[in-house]
């Protein structure tokens, strides 16, 4: 499922191949229009050799719904099936992500392009492995391939492993996983094209391991263990177990995270009551933040977009941040529940490095829909009660100073005017004051 329109729900997307026609075809149904089919690609096998399955997920962060299928690296099977793949193929999508959710219709009914969209060839690019861009010494074929099977069809696994507000990616391959780490290049069709660095996810193992071992068979997928705001990965083989005869599975924990990189966790729960919740497949989020050269970034995600096909997905989502200075602005969960969409934007201030909850309940009542926040760690507790301080301070000195010196001004006794006395009748009189009954009167001298 993914959001490939904008509109804040998700879409059921699916592909199938044509054998005699040499293509595949990319669908996907939308509920809102009576669960209608939309062709969003067209894919001519005859040119990259069979496609595999695709993936869609944010991939420049612009905020819209990418595609990425791989490619193989050699001929099919009668079935159109491929047992290795070479690289992948990424299509732009052309929509407008600076475009808000519309839940109230209205743009539905006067703007009929509103959430336009697309993929095209001409924003599109390949990106293919490579012995030397991998970093790994091999001779067999150009690069390392991307192993599918049966029992593990192949399924790149995106996500923000250094937390820069870009979407990296987690694959298999010959020589052990991959991580390619998706980095701005050039444009693509006018839109915003990624580039990737290819680093092993254990560059001694991947030198040493042979093909048909543990390591170089694992399927590898994304986790948060230690800390929710890090993406960690579990390895796990369904050709190798351990000497119980379990099944055989390893975890490499993320210690490379920059400091300054913030993120923000978040999932949408749903449920009847608040001891019967339960985190809602299907849940569109997006939000916008400003990085340090003030300008505006888009994340855009679907949580538990994926079954089947060995999806190992976190429950929550991970959004990068980067290195930021801004809050998080203008959070929106939406879904659609009966068909009918329902979302709601929420107008505060989120602080990163947090974890959001919104909690769906009662699903037809977005009004009611709640956000709860959660700071993570101690250091941003302690930066809080920093600034309560400091606040405290700025405010509360020059508070207590002005009213220590209205109350001395309080207490201190009228200085009695000085008058020059007059004289009347032969007599000569002085002004005197009296401090009791605060009234001036004439006294003879």
């Amino acid at each position: 499922m993914e959001d490939v329109d904008g509109d804040c729900a998700a879409e059921l997307l699916f592909a199938l191949r044509d054998s005699a026609q040499r293509q595949l075809e990319v669908y996907a149904v939308v509920p809102g229009e009576g669960y209608a089919l939309r062709r969003l690609l067209t894919l001519d096998e005859a040119a990259d050799g069979p496609y595999g399955a695709p993936v869609a997920t944010d991939l420049n962060g612009d905020g819209a719904v990418d595609l990425v299928v791989p490619m193989c690296a050699e001929s099919a099977g009668s079935d159109g099936s491929c047992a290795a793949y070479k690289g992948f193929r990424v299509f732009y999508n052309n929509r407008s992500a600076a475009l808000d959710c519309d839940f109230s219709g209205k743009y539905a009914a006067t703007h009929a392009d509103h959430f336009a969209f697309g993929f095209s060839a001409a924003a599109s690019h390949a990106v293919e492995l490579t012995w030397a861009g991998c970093g790994l010494e091999g001779t067999n074929g150009t690069g390392p391939t991307m192993p599918a099977s049966a029992a593990a069809p192949l399924l790149l696994r995106p996500g923000d492993y250094n937390r820069d507000g870009y979407t990296d990616l987690l694959v298999p391959s010959s020589r052990g996983p991959l991580l390619l780490t998706g980095v701005v290049g050039g444009a693509a069709g006018g839109l915003r094209r990624m580039a990737f660095t290819c680093t092993p996810l254990d560059l001694e193992r991947a030198q040493t391991s042979g093909r048909g071992s543990a390591y170089s068979s694992a399927v590898p997928f994304f986790v948060s263990l230690a800390s929710m705001s890090r993406l960690d990965v579990v390895l796990t083989s369904f050709a190798a177990t351990g000497a119980d005869g379990s099944a055989w599975n390893e975890v490499y924990t993320n210690t490379n995270v920059p400091d300054r990189h913030y993120a923000l966790v978040a999932s949408a729960l749903s449920g009847t009551a608040a001891h019967a919740t339960l985190h809602q497949p299907g849940a569109v989020h997006r939000f916008h933040w400003q990085d340090t050269q003030m300008k505006t970034r888009r994340a855009h995600a679907v949580q538990l977009a994926r079954t089947a096909a060995h999806a190992l997905q976190p429950p929550r989502l991970h959004f990068g941040l980067g290195t930021t200075f801004s809050y998080v602005q203008a959070f929106t969960v939406g879904l659609r529940v009966d068909e009918a969409l329902q979302g709601r934007t929420w107008p505060s201030y989120l602080v990163p490095q947090a974890q959001v909850f919104a909690v769906l309940r009662p699903a037809q009542q977005p009004a009611r829909w709640t956000l709860q926040l959660y700071l993570q760690t101690s250091h941003y507790k302690a930066l809080l009660l920093i600034v309560l301080v400091s606040t405290l301070v700025i405010l509360g000195v020059p508070i207590v100073l002005l009213a220590l010196q209205g109350g001395a001004g309080g207490l201190q006794e009228p200085v009695e005017p000085v008058v020059a006395p007059i004289e009347r009748d032969g007599a000569v009189y002085r002004c005197s004051y009296c401090c009791c009954c605060r009234r001036r009167d004439w006294v003879e001298h």
